[in-house]
Parts: C-alpha cells; sequence; structure tokens
C-alpha cells in the first residue's frame, strides 16, 4: 500500500511539473512589497535613498558580462562578477540609489530587463540596507 502511495504522489508531482504553464511570470511586486515591508519594519525610512543592489544569476560568464557592461550604460554601477560552484551560476550586481519604494524598485528593474535575455538568467533579486 506504501509503495502505490508514493508511486501515486511521484507521478502527481511529476504531471504537475511538467503540466505547469512555463511562461507563468514571477510576482515581482509582490515580493517587492514584502522585502520593502520588512525593511521597514527593521527601521528603514523608506522616503531616504536607499543603496539598492540588483542580482542577477545566469549560465554563462559572458551573458553576465553582457548585463554588466549594459547596465553600466543605463546608469548602473557594477560590482562584481562571481562563479557559484555550488549552483553553476554566474552572477553580477547592478546597484543604484533610489527612495525605498515599490515604484522605484519596479522602474529601475524595468530598466534592466530588456538587457537580459530570456531563458539566460535566474529572476532578478535585489536587497538593501536598512537607512534610517
Amino acid at each position: 500500500m506504501y509503495k502505490i502511495l508514493m508511486i501515486s504522489l511521484c507521478s502527481l508531482l511529476i504531471f504537475g511539473c511538467t503540466t505547469k504553464n512555463k511562461q507563468s511570470e514571477f510576482d515581482y511586486q509582490t515580493s517587492d512589497q514584502g522585502l520593502i515591508n520588512l525593511l521597514v519594519q527593521q527601521g528603514s525610512n523608506p522616503a531616504k535613498i536607499h543603496y539598492i543592489s540588483f542580482f542577477i544569476d545566469c549560465k554563462s560568464q559572458q551573458v553576465v558580462t553582457d548585463i554588466s557592461q549594459k547596465g553600466v550604460l543605463l546608469g548602473f554601477e557594477d560590482d562584481y562578477i562571481n562563479f557559484s560552484d555550488k549552483d553553476q551560476l554566474w552572477s553580477t550586481s547592478l546597484n543604484m540609489s533610489m527612495p525605498l519604494t515599490l515604484n522605484e524598485v519596479t522602474t529601475y528593474r524595468n530598466k534592466l530587463m530588456p538587457i537580459i535575455p530570456a531563458g539566460a538568467c535566474k529572476h532578478v533579486g535585489w536587497g538593501a540596507a536598512v537607512v534610517k
């Protein structure tokens, strides 16, 4: 009975993963608002300028290098290009100073999205320190 139950569960998981809409969009607004709320709960003043780092993880060094160079042309500061043995991904950080609002974070991420090749990178994350 246990074997049948496990096979059924595994089949459902595999079927669910393969039939999931591959074009589904990551919900950046919910994620961004959650991070903003967390920073505010920690004492950050959203009206003050924050140094926001957008994190981009991709499959190849060349893609990350190209994104970094194009990001600089868009006014971002590049920070690093690094390879993670654990994740087998190349990473970069592109930074911008801005007020800590959903509108600002969205505006600057939207500037980055066109320079990131579809399917070559993971979702664009970001982080900031608390600014009181």
